[in-house]
């Protein structure tokens, strides 16, 4: 029995906005973010969306949450919220400026990756899979046969992307 899950990232923050790191930071959507999500929920409550909706999860982080609510808000249906759904932690990274931190982002100061580092009181590139994939693989045995909507962060969904390819 296979579970279903549609995977959608958090609308827009001011921190995005300007590329910066927001990691484990519980930054609001702006007002872009709340266009966003209002035109998923319009999307959502078309008759061009034809999946059944058991459940809806969410990241923990409000950017997500927030957008999992206002798209969400015509079912009735309370979204669980998860911490294991979380954008990866960046440590002492947070705040800063993409562009700040090398040309290939903060895993990559040259052309290597060392998986296993971690920026001070952040997570290395081989946790934060770790935990992603352990989320899924949760919430795929929890919500066997059902399908659900998940919302959570680019870095999250390319950790999933990635392991399917």
């Amino acid at each position: 029995m296979s579970t279903s899950i549609c995977l959608i990232r958090h609308g827009e923050t001011a921190w995005n906005a300007v590329r910066r790191l927001q990691g484990w930071q519980d930054i609001e959507l702006n007002e872009t973010g709340r266009e966003q999500a209002r035109a998923l929920q319009n999307y959502l409550r078309s008759p061009a969306f034809c999946l059944p909706v058991d459940a809806v999860i969410s990241s923990d982080l409000q950017r997500a949450s927030e957008t999992a609510a206002i798209a969400c808000q015509h079912w009735e249906i309370e979204i669980q919220q998860i911490r294991g759904l979380r954008e990866r932690g960046f440590g002492t990274l947070e705040g800063q400026a993409w562009d700040a931190v090398g040309r290939h982002g903060p895993d990559q100061p040259d052309d290597s990756v060392d998986i296993d580092y971690a920026v001070e009181g952040g997570e290395s590139l081989r946790q934060f899979q770790t935990r992603v994939l352990g989320c899924f693989e949760g919430l795929a045995q929890a919500h066997a046969g059902k399908s659900l909507l998940v919302f959570a962060h680019g870095g999250v969904i390319d950790m999933v992307w990635r392991k399917l390819n």
